[in-house]
């Protein structure tokens, strides 16, 4: 099974596991926006200090109040910026 737009949140983390990490913002409106984050490479840094010694690439999967609305950076900056949400990607 593919993920399209309108998937639940539910069926999108039936066909793709647990993120690797997520993010979670309320609107001014009261809409809900997630953000799942899923590696798509690893590279080794050596980091000593690191818990595994790998930096990973992600692509960030967009739900909107409980439905897939869109994947990737641009569709992520996008909602961030429609719905005004200050990010610190720190």
């Amino acid at each position: 099974m593919k993920l399209a737009p309108g998937m639940s949140k539910v069926q999108v983390l039936q066909i793709m596991g647990a993120p690797y990490r997520n993010e979670a913002f309320t609107t001014d409106t009261g809409a809900l926006i997630e953000a799942y984050f899923y590696p798509i490479e690893a590279r080794w840094i050596g980091i000593a200090n690191s818990s595994t010694g790998y930096k990973y690439e992600t692509t960030p999967l967009v739900i909107v109040d409980g439905d897939l609305v869109g994947w990737g950076w641009s569709f992520y900056e996008d909602t961030t910026q429609k719905y005004d949400i200050k990010l610190n990607l720190n």
